[in-house]
């Protein structure tokens, strides 16, 4: 039996520069990590995300006070427990916690947890991650949802509804579906719309790990919304979520060199300048360092192709 030792949470950042909780579970010999999602907007009777609100620190979001009920309350509670009864688990937070919207512990602290918990049972058993949840043996990938209007806390248009969404029914499988999406998104032909379908679009193909296409998207919503802070956004996270294929070491950390030449792009907009300004500190720490520029005989400031699928011209830079 695989028995939980300890659980260690610290605060990292989320796609959009934000504070959040990675949450760690540890089993002899091995562990497991998975950092909590958090949205945009959030409804009335929605689970509690807990932070500091302390204004002076990332205006009010920092989680430092959840990364220590978790690094004990939580640690203690869970220390012993088998890491593949996931259901028990999650009642003795729940239970722990107390309350219906989770506003003791935060839901954000539980989540990661839950998730970290998940991660390190399949890791165990030594079966991906997927696989851990199938109840039957045949599956199928399932169809994107694309987002074609947006309201609510998404938008300033006043619809109560946050999203409006098609789903590709009568695909066959998830290229399929994607292929039917952008069918849907190319009949439009209202510019502004038609952005927004292109950057859903977009995330579906990042999602499927067609980074190319995604990033081909991208730029389809940015010529016909120039300037356009959120696709920069998207184009960056794009560069980073593909950064792996394109090899280790070296390679992969010049990728982040593009990734925040994206980030600076989105400076200009208003809307996302704050969550570019975030992303590109987050990410500028990836860089190469000089000593590794100097055994790959190049030179800080001097022009860069980054290869692979992206071959795209930078500039050299160094996290030293």
């Amino acid at each position: 039996m695989s028995k939980i030792t300890k659980v260690k949470a610290r605060q990292v950042y989320d796609s959009r520069g934000n504070p959040t909780i990675e949450a760690e579970v540890f089993v002899k010999n091995n562990s497991a990590k998975a950092i909590c999602p958090s949205g945009a907007s959030t409804g009335t009777y929605e689970a509690f995300e807990k932070r500091d609100n302390n204004n002076k620190r990332y205006l009010g979001k920092s989680v430092l006070n959840v990364v220590k009920l978790v690094n004990s309350k939580i640690s203690k509670k869970l220390k012993g427990q088998n890491i593949h009864n996931q259901e028990k688990i999650d009642a003795l937070m729940i239970n722990l916690d107390g309350t219906r919207q989770k506003t003791k512990l935060g839901a954000n602290s539980i989540l990661a947890v839950s998730m970290a918990v998940k991660k390190l049972s399949a890791k165990v058993k030594k079966i991906p991650l997927y696989k851990s949840f199938l109840i039957k043996k045949n599956f199928k990938l399932p169809y994107p949802l694309m987002n074609i209007i947006n309201g609510g806390a998404h938008a300033n248009n006043g619809l109560r509804i946050q999203e409006f969404m098609i789903r590709p029914d009568k695909a066959r499988n998830f290229s399929e579906a994607i292929s039917f999406s952008k069918k849907a998104i190319d009949s439009d032909d209202e510019p502004y719309l038609k952005a927004e379908y292109y950057l859903t679009l977009a995330e579906a193909y990042r999602f499927s790990g067609s980074y190319s296409a995604a990033r081909k998207a991208v730029y389809s919503a940015l010529n016909l919304k120039n300037g356009w802070g959120k696709a920069y956004i998207t184009l960056g996270n794009i560069y980073v979520s593909g950064a792996k294929s394109c090899g280790d070491g070296f390679e992969l950390k010049t990728v982040y060199w593009v990734a925040v030449d994206a980030f600076k792009n989105a400076l200009s907009d208003s809307e996302t300048k704050l969550e570019a300004s975030r992303n590109i500190n987050t990410y500028s720490k990836f860089f190469p360092k000089k000593e590794s520029c100097f055994f790959n005989g190049i030179q800080p400031n001097s022009e860069y192709t980054v290869g692979c699928w992206i071959n795209k011209k930078t500039i050299v830079r160094t996290s030293d």
